[in-house]
């Protein structure tokens, strides 16, 4: 299992040989190697554990079906994924049964949380764990209209919501902002 016969070697030489004919009437002694491969395509798995925000369970599970040389060393890749952060990397080594098998556990990433001057919230500024659940409002401005809140992750806005009052789910580093329209 996971090898397939290259051939044989021996008396017959040190090429391989897939077939082997001894002709009736030889005599002496005759010695003979099966000479085995690597199978290029012998089948692991690679499975993916997202954490759920309590860290009592998982949110999700992928498991990926994956192949490669038999007996070789493989370091599947991880995944990237929004709001965890990534395992460290992990040398497997593909059996000839094709059973070989490597779990990633993927933890909540830590974020950080920071608002503009004209945002009121119950969840200070700080850092916390993806997926935390923040409610925010708008202070009321003088000779403005809210418009909408902005939120900014690295630097490129990702989120637009024209309700004054909400709830959002942070997945990654954020400032959040309003943003007003001037009265006339």
């Amino acid at each position: 299992e996971g090898y397939s016969l290259s051939g044989w070697t021996g008396s017959n030489g040190k090429s391989y040989q897939t077939k082997v004919t001894i002709v009736k009437g030889t005599v002496g002694n005759l010695t003979y190697t099966a000479n085995f491969s690597a199978n290029p395509d012998t089948k692991y798995t690679v499975v993916h554990k997202y954490k759920n925000f309590a860290g009592d369970g998982f949110t999700e599970i992928v498991v990926e079906e994956l192949s490669g040389s038999t007996d070789s060393i493989v370091k599947p890749e991880a995944r990237s994924v929004l709001g965890y952060a990534n395992p460290t990397l992990k040398n497997l080594k593909i059996t000839s049964d094709g059973n070989a098998q490597i779990e990633y556990v993927y933890e909540r990433a830590m974020v950080t949380l920071a608002y503009s001057d004209d945002v009121l919230s119950d969840t200070p500024a700080g850092i916390y764990k993806a997926g935390t659940q923040i409610t925010i409002s708008a202070k009321n401005k003088v000779g403005y209209t809210f418009n909408r809140w902005n939120v900014y992750s690295n630097g490129l806005p990702t989120f637009a919501d024209n309700d004054n009052d909400g709830t959002i789910s942070i997945g990654d580093n954020v400032i959040i902002g309003a943003d007003w329209f001037y009265v006339i």
